[in-house]
């Protein structure tokens, strides 16, 4: 009796210790709902904070997109400006292709002009050749009329001397002998005359001795009037071709002085051509740098664009990747709230399955009863095996609680990174195909440019090669008019200074002749004239080598300008190696960063390879996770198979023991108070533990899920910087290869601008040597006027020599002459007819000189045109020019303008680059922290192995406990307690739920063995749900948790069940035990997993209902004389109330775990 009252003592103070323990896990229960409430709150904020963040993307998407529409505006704005810049610069390049045809087509009139010049002076010296072979035939004649002269005048003379001794002799003689005198003086005249050498000294004896007849000097005089009229004529004619000399050599000498002018003019024109040619050069040579500059500018513009372009849509791709995220998380979050409910309604089941599960204490008191009665004999040991079976239990189901937790958060962490793993996988894909549309319109873009810039380079090349090859031509054509030019001044200078000397020549024998005839009275107006003359040729001596001086002077600007061609031509050649040598070295500098490039993307493939064999690693424990998942499922199915035949059969002991565990009650009672008390502190404590471990635990598991994700949004970065050096590599390989060609075309048209410098070289040389075969011709022909001009000035002194002579005779003659007045009127009758020819070649000679005038004032006049014509062009082409040189420092700012910006773009994407690095730093880090997620999985394979010996171990405990307790439960079946139905009756009054009515009414049936009929009339085969479910709405259903998501018509308004659910909660109870606890079940086996097992989320209204349930009722003295121990003896009762008698219900976190899913 004694080890029974030890017994009931030990009995009753576990029972308080249980109902001490119950009513802690309930505050815990409370506890754990309000955290419930709580991160339901924190889920809806974050929800809501997600919409917002997903509103604010969706704005900034629209608004990049509305970005890069405008961007694209401006490009194809700037295009086609571009576009009319290049109409407007092939205009202007047609334009002055134009000016300069007209040029040539000027130069060529001029070189017509001066072909005709020179015809004229062939013609003209033909014309001086002729009139040199008049000269000299009427020198000759002059020569012979000089000697005749000369002859008549000694014939005179003789005469004057005869008649002077005829005078002295024939004074005495008559005037009839006189004709008979004057007839033999005329025959000895004649015979004097005839030049007959045998006869010569008789005719000398004669001539003093016979007077000559007055006949005969009559008809000597008449012949010598006849024979001075006939030289009077011949002197007038004289005259006339001394005055035909001089006009044609004033005419020569105008026309030379014309000639000089056009040649003047001709070389100013040259040299305003040189200068129109030079700037051309250099307006061709700034338009060529220009449209180079141009096509730079536009290929860095559209780069720039395409940079922008690109950029918008890595700017897309990130927000679309940080949604990505944010969903992610979201799913994260919805799934860590969604197994924490999981949890929760887990313990609530395995909580409502323990109340009436093996840890029954009524099944104990039927084992202890039982095993007193056994072994009370031979020793207190079932006690302590009780004991320690107890504890052994619950510390195996609460590691089969935690394994299945754990099996539950890897299934969860399965699924979720599943479902990551195919949106990312999605993402992936449609982020390739755009990229791959990008790629194409990036590359049709790029085509686009390069047959744009070849079409470009391939029209100023030809340009430039035109306007070169004409340029060389026309300084060509310069070159070998200097030349002639030159060779024209050297003649003209030989011929002029020839000239000077002979006539000084011709002047000193004039002077020394005019010395000698002091006595001629004219002879001081000739001096006075031949001063003059000197004077004259001086001045034009000076003037002409100031000429001289002015065309050398010409010359040597014109061999500077040559000169300055020269050195530009050789600069612009050294600018151009300069620019090849600028592109080799950007080539070495792209190659250089492609090499770069290559390594990145070496170790991007490196780091994908990493993650590849970190995905299969992570695929192959998933699969392994799977299969123990799988494993476990099947053994606890299994478990739960077995468990309710074990069950019954541990009812049916207990019911055959209760009755000496009624017996021991009170000796346990009393001897187990103290050690209750310690029991009690003690499982206070291992509680609290657990609490803190649970505390702990979700703690973890938070910071976890906060890791993961800080890795996948840190991790995601790398694939966005992959694309994005893939896409740079291309873009450079593009940039190479456009370079490249640039490079070819540049080299190509240095080869030919370089053999076409080679020709105009060649050219050149030919040029020049034709120019010294011209000059050679012009000397040679200067030397011919200059023999020309000596022999006619010659000619001129002579018969001025001839006229003065035979005015000298004709003065004296007319004194002789003037005796006789019929030779004076015959004299000056010849002498009106030629004044009146003299007069008729004089107007011919002035309309000669008229017509020559009109042509000289109409030769004027077209060189004033031409004078106003090329001062015209020339301020034309300094507006032009000065225009251009504006255009250039524009477009010279606007080019320093875009490569700072360029600069700065380089800066930025250098300072993009090192993140980029760091970046790749913390993937490497994520991919550690990887690493150690898999050795942690490892280790949790291990302890699920170890866990699984566990759980059999445990179930091998459970099947003996269920076995004793369904003994004692057969043998305690026949009875019932009147405390029991007193309760329940009281209990279905008071409760004012209905559902807490129907769950009074089926204990009550099953208490009193309700059979169909008797349960349809008080109506209990009505589907009702527990106290959660129909808080929630949710109808029950056999599949329990498993089966969560298939009422979506019940889940319709989350807010008002939530709502529901938390009043329901907030409500004063009954009584403290009424509701089940979460952590209650931290040392039990959770067996609701299974649909056979499944039991409802609530417990019944009283406790005191529950206790008395499934206990018969004991005596009324023990009732009413231990009212202490009422509550003891009520707790086991409850347990006895097995799952089949309520319906199950769907819990509150599968239904909104199913919401949230939904939403």
């Amino acid at each position: 009796m004694v080890d029974i009252a030890l017994g009931n003592a030990t009995i009753g103070s576990d029972v308080a210790h249980l109902n001490l323990r119950i009513a802690e896990l309930e505050q815990l229960n409370s506890q754990l709902n309000a955290s419930l409430e709580e991160l339901d709150a924190q889920h809806d904020q974050a929800m809501q904070d997600v919409l917002q963040h997903k509103g604010q993307l969706q704005g900034q998407l629209q608004e990049m997109k509305q970005l890069q529409a405008d961007r694209m505006v401006a490009h194809e704005l700037a295009m086609a400006r571009l576009q009319k810049q290049v109409d407007e610069q092939q205009n202007d390049a047609a334009n002055m292709a134009e000016e300069k045809e007209h040029l040539v087509k000027r130069v060529e009139m001029q070189e017509a002009e001066l072909k005709r010049s020179v015809m004229e002076l062939a013609e003209m010296q033909e014309l001086l050749e002729k009139r040199g072979q008049d000269n000299s035939e009427l020198i000759e004649r002059v020569r012979l009329a000089d000697a005749e002269r000369e002859k008549l005048i000694k014939e005179v003379d003789e005469l004057k001397q005869m008649k002077e001794k005829k005078n002295s002799e024939s004074s005495s003689n008559s005037s009839s002998m006189g004709g008979k005198h004057s007839e033999d003086e005329f025959i000895v005249v004649r015979q004097g005359g005839s030049p007959d050498p045998d006869t010569g000294d008789t005719e000398a004896d004669t001539e003093a001795t016979l007077p000559p007849s007055k006949e005969k000097l009559r008809d000597k005089l008449v012949s010598l009037e006849s024979r001075i009229a006939e030289l009077s004529l011949e002197n007038g004619k004289l005259q006339d071709a001394q005055l035909e000399k001089q006009l044609s050599t004033s005419l020569l000498s105008e026309q030379l002085s014309e000639l000089e002018t056009r040649l003047r003019i001709s070389e100013g024109e040259k040299e305003q051509l040189q200068l129109e040619l030079q700037c051309k050069l250099q307006q061709l040579t700034l338009q060529n740098q220009e449209l180079k500059l141009n096509a730079e500018a536009e290929q860095e513009t559209h780069a720039h664009d395409l940079e922008q372009q690109l950029g918008a849509l890595r700017s897309e791709n990130r927000d679309l990747r940080q949604e990505l995220e944010s969903n992610i998380a979201q799913a994260k979050f919805r799934q860590a709230i969604a197994e924490e409910k999981q949890e929760v309604t887990d313990l609530d089941e395995a909580d409502n399955d323990s109340d009436h599960a093996p840890f029954d204490l009524e099944k104990l008191r039927h084992l202890l009863q039982a095993e007193l009665e056994g072994h009370l004999e031979v020793d207190s040991e079932p006690q302590q095996t009780l004991e320690r079976a107890y504890r052994a239990l619950t510390e195996r189901w609460a590691r089969l609680d935690a394994t299945e937790q754990r099996l539950v958060e890897l299934q969860d962490q399965q699924l979720i990174t599943e479902h990551e793993k195919k949106t990312i996988e999605a993402d992936i894909s449609q982020y390739i195909l755009q990229c791959d549309e990008l790629m194409k319109n990036n590359e049709l873009l790029l085509n686009e440019l390069d047959k744009y810039k070849r079409n470009k380079l391939e029209t100023i090349e030809e340009h430039h090669e035109e306007t070169i090859v004409q340029l060389e031509a026309q300084l060509d054509e310069a070159r070998h008019r200097l030349e002639g030019e030159k060779e024209r001044y050297r003649l003209a200078q030989d011929n002029l200074q020839e000239q000077h000397k002979s006539q000084l020549d011709a002047l000193q024998s004039q002077l020394l002749a005019f010395d000698q005839k002091d006595e001629e009275q004219s002879s001081s107006k000739e001096l006075d004239n031949l001063k003059e003359q000197l004077e004259r040729q001086s001045v034009e001596i000076s003037e002409l080598t100031t000429q001289l001086r002015d065309h050398k002077v010409q010359s040597q600007q014109q061999t500077e300008q040559l000169n300055h061609l020269r050195t530009q031509l050789n600069e612009k050649l050294a600018a151009e190696q300069n620019v090849i040598k600028l592109l080799e070295e950007k080539s070495q500098q792209l190659k250089a960063h492609l090499d770069r490039l290559d390594e990145k993307e070496s170790q991007l493939e490196k780091v994908n390879l990493a993650m590849v064999e970190l995905e299969s690693t992570w695929t192959s424990k998933h699969s392994q996770t799977e299969e123990l998942a799988n494993k476990y499922k099947s053994q606890l199915d299994a478990l739960h198979n077995e468990l309710p035949d074990q069950i019954s059969q541990l009812t049916k002991q207990l019911e055959a023991k209760q009755q000496q565990l009624h017996h021991l009650q009170e000796q346990l009672d009393l001897k187990s108070s103290e050690d209750q008390t310690q029991q009690l502190q003690s499982t206070i404590e291992v509680l609290s533990q657990e609490k803190a471990e649970l505390i702990k635990v979700l703690q973890q598991k938070h910071s976890e899920n906060t890791q993961y994700y800080a890795e996948i949004q840190r991790l995601l970065p790398f694939e966005k910087q992959l694309m994005e050096l893939v896409r740079e590599r291309e873009k450079l390989n593009d940039q190479i290869a456009f370079l490249k060609e640039k490079s070819d075309i540049l080299t190509t048209n240095l080869l030919t601008e370089q053999t076409n410098q080679r020709l105009l070289q060649q050219q050149q040389l030919e040029a020049q040597e034709q120019q010294a075969t011209v000059q050679k011709d012009l000397e040679r022909l200067r030397e011919h006027l200059l023999k020309v001009e000596e022999l006619h000035t010659q000619e001129t002194v002579e018969l001025q020599r001839d006229l003065e002579e035979s005015k000298s005779i004709q003065a004296a003659l007319q004194q002789e002459v003037s005796k006789s007045s019929t030779a004076y009127t015959s004299a000056s009758i010849r002498a009106n007819q030629q004044a009146e020819t003299l007069q008729a070649q004089h107007a011919l000679l002035q309309q000669q000189r008229d017509e020559l005038l009109a042509k000289l004032s109409a030769c004027e006049d077209r060189e004033l045109k031409q004078l106003a014509a090329l001062t015209n062009l020339q301020c034309a082409l300094e507006q032009f020019q000065n225009d251009k040189e504006h255009d250039i420092e524009l477009a010279t700012q606007r080019i320093r303008k875009e490569m700072q910006l360029q600069l700065d773009k380089q800066g930025a994407i250098q300072m993009e680059v090192a993140g980029l690095q760091q970046q790749l730093a913390e993937a490497n880090q994520g991919l550690r922290a990887a690493a150690r997620l898999s050795d942690q999985l490892e280790l949790g394979q291990q302890t699920i192995a170890v866990l699984r010996d566990e759980v059999e171990s445990l179930k091998e405990a459970n099947a003996k406990l269920e076995q004793s307790l369904s003994s004692s439960e057969s043998s305690q079946s026949d009875k019932i307690d009147k405390s029991l139905i007193k309760s329940l009756l009281i209990g279905y009054v008071v409760s004012g739920h209905a559902g807490d009515k129907q769950q009074v009414l089926r204990m009550i049936s099953s208490v009193l063995d309700f059979n169909a009929q008797e349960s349809d009339k008080v109506g209990l085969n009505k589907p009702q749900s527990s106290w959660l479910g129909s808080i929630l709405g949710g109808v029950g259903s056999t599949s329990g948790a498993t089966t969560g998501s298939s009422n979506q018509g019940q889940n319709d308004n989350l807010v008002q069940a939530f709502v529901q659910f938390l009043e329901q909660e907030s409500q004063p109870q009954v009584s403290v035990q009424s509701r089940p606890t979460l952590l209650s079940i931290a040392g039990q086996v959770t067996d609701g997993a299974t649909g056979t097992s499944a039991s409802a989320s609530s417990s019944a209204a009283m406790p005191a209902v529950v206790a008395s349930a499934a206990a018969p009722a004991p005596p009324a003295a023990n009732s009413q004389s231990h009212p202490s121990d009422q509550t003891p003896s009520n707790a086991p009762q409850s347990m006895l109330l097995s799952s089949n008698e309520f319906a199950p219900t769907r819990n509150s976190s599968s239904i909104l775990k199913d919401i949230l899913s939904d939403s």
